[in-house]
Protein backbone atom coordinates (compact mmCIF):
# COMPACT_ATOMS: atom_id res chain seq x y z
CA UNK A 1 0.00 0.00 0.00
CA UNK A 2 2.77 2.38 1.00
CA UNK A 3 4.54 1.49 -2.75
CA UNK A 4 1.14 2.60 -4.28
CA UNK A 5 0.66 5.74 -1.88
CA UNK A 6 4.21 6.90 -2.78
CA UNK A 7 3.60 6.51 -6.98
CA UNK A 8 0.71 9.33 -6.26
CA UNK A 9 2.30 11.56 -4.09
CA UNK A 10 5.26 11.83 -6.18
CA UNK A 11 3.45 12.24 -9.40
CA UNK A 12 1.02 14.55 -7.98
CA UNK A 13 1.82 17.67 -9.69
CA UNK A 14 1.25 15.98 -12.89
CA UNK A 15 -1.75 14.58 -12.25
CA UNK A 16 -3.54 17.34 -10.77
CA UNK A 17 -3.09 18.82 -13.96
CA UNK A 18 -5.38 16.35 -15.78
CA UNK A 19 -7.70 16.19 -13.15
CA UNK A 20 -8.00 16.84 -8.90
CA UNK A 21 -10.18 13.93 -8.53
CA UNK A 22 -8.43 10.54 -8.00
CA UNK A 23 -11.05 7.85 -8.40
CA UNK A 24 -9.81 4.51 -7.06
CA UNK A 25 -11.12 0.85 -6.60
CA UNK A 26 -12.54 -0.29 -3.17
CA UNK A 27 -8.79 -2.22 -2.54
CA UNK A 28 -7.14 1.36 -2.08
CA UNK A 29 -10.08 2.70 0.66
CA UNK A 30 -7.52 2.08 3.37
CA UNK A 31 -5.66 4.15 5.98
CA UNK A 32 -2.25 3.45 4.78
CA UNK A 33 -3.25 5.02 1.14
CA UNK A 34 -6.08 7.60 1.81
CA UNK A 35 -3.76 9.27 4.62
CA UNK A 36 -0.29 10.26 2.62
CA UNK A 37 -2.56 11.60 -0.10
CA UNK A 38 -4.56 13.61 1.55
CA UNK A 39 -1.83 15.16 4.29
CA UNK A 40 0.94 15.62 1.17
CA UNK A 41 -1.59 16.32 -1.90
CA UNK A 42 -4.05 18.25 -3.02
CA UNK A 43 -6.23 15.49 -4.68
CA UNK A 44 -9.89 14.02 -3.38
CA UNK A 45 -9.88 10.99 -3.36
CA UNK A 46 -13.38 8.54 -4.39
CA UNK A 47 -14.03 5.36 -3.83
CA UNK A 48 -16.34 2.92 -3.28
CA UNK A 49 -15.96 1.62 0.97
CA UNK A 50 -14.97 -1.97 1.91
CA UNK A 51 -17.43 -4.31 2.92
CA UNK A 52 -15.53 -4.34 5.93
CA UNK A 53 -15.71 -0.61 6.74
CA UNK A 54 -15.80 0.20 9.83
CA UNK A 55 -18.74 3.04 9.83
CA UNK A 56 -19.37 5.39 13.18
CA UNK A 57 -22.04 7.83 13.95
CA UNK A 58 -19.86 10.84 15.35
CA UNK A 59 -21.15 11.73 19.00
CA UNK A 60 -22.80 15.25 19.02
CA UNK A 61 -24.13 15.17 22.33
CA UNK A 62 -23.14 16.58 25.93
CA UNK A 63 -19.69 15.41 27.58
CA UNK A 64 -20.30 14.71 30.92
CA UNK A 65 -17.33 16.94 32.06
CA UNK A 66 -15.93 13.42 34.27
CA UNK A 67 -12.12 12.22 33.76
CA UNK A 68 -11.00 10.71 30.70
CA UNK A 69 -11.14 11.18 27.12
CA UNK A 70 -14.46 12.95 26.08
CA UNK A 71 -16.79 10.39 23.53
CA UNK A 72 -16.05 10.58 20.12
CA UNK A 73 -18.21 7.95 18.83
CA UNK A 74 -22.30 7.02 19.35
CA UNK A 75 -22.25 3.68 18.01
CA UNK A 76 -21.41 1.52 14.89
CA UNK A 77 -23.14 1.92 11.63
CA UNK A 78 -25.37 -0.88 9.94
CA UNK A 79 -25.47 -0.16 6.21
CA UNK A 80 -28.45 -2.13 5.73
CA UNK A 81 -30.43 -0.01 8.79
CA UNK A 82 -29.04 3.43 8.41
CA UNK A 83 -30.44 5.72 11.24
CA UNK A 84 -32.06 8.38 9.46
CA UNK A 85 -31.82 10.80 12.18
CA UNK A 86 -28.37 11.29 12.07
CA UNK A 87 -27.26 10.71 8.42
CA UNK A 88 -29.12 12.71 5.06
CA UNK A 89 -30.21 10.88 1.89
CA UNK A 90 -27.92 13.00 -0.75
CA UNK A 91 -28.83 11.21 -3.82
CA UNK A 92 -30.72 8.68 -5.21
CA UNK A 93 -31.41 6.96 -8.61
CA UNK A 94 -32.80 3.43 -9.53
CA UNK A 95 -28.65 1.79 -8.74
CA UNK A 96 -27.15 4.00 -6.05
CA UNK A 97 -28.00 5.61 -2.61
CA UNK A 98 -25.73 8.26 -1.19
CA UNK A 99 -25.68 9.29 2.69
CA UNK A 100 -24.01 12.33 4.47
CA UNK A 101 -22.70 12.53 7.95
CA UNK A 102 -21.62 15.26 9.87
Amino acid sequence: MDHYANIIVSRSAQLSKLSTILAVDAYFTKRKFIDPICEKTDLNIVGRLREDANLRYLYNGRQTGSKGRPKQYAGKINVKQIDKRRVTQEYEDDDVRIHAAG
